[in-house]
């Protein structure tokens, strides 16, 4: 579960709050939320080195990200 993408589109704190309680707060209550170490952010500061290229049908969302974190994508089957 990405708490960021379903918080991304939130326009109004009543919104968030209603997104919070439905979505996010289940996942707390269970001990399933699971949040980057150090280790995890300092391995994500060399992946630039490395060329990765994410394979997903999600094309919209994802090139919305791109435009804040830079890596590449493509279709299932269009490669």
């Amino acid at each position: 579960m990405v708490v960021q993408e379903f918080l991304l589109g939130v326009v109004d704190a009543r919104r968030g709050v209603s997104i919070r309680t439905a979505y996010i707060r289940p996942f707390e209550s269970h001990g399933r939320m699971v949040t980057p170490t150090f280790a995890n952010w300092a391995r994500r500061g060399v992946l630039p080195y490395r060329r990765l290229t994410l394979i997903t049908s999600n094309v919209r969302d994802f090139e919305r990200i791109r435009h804040i974190e830079r890596f590449d994508f493509v279709q299932p089957g269009h490669n």
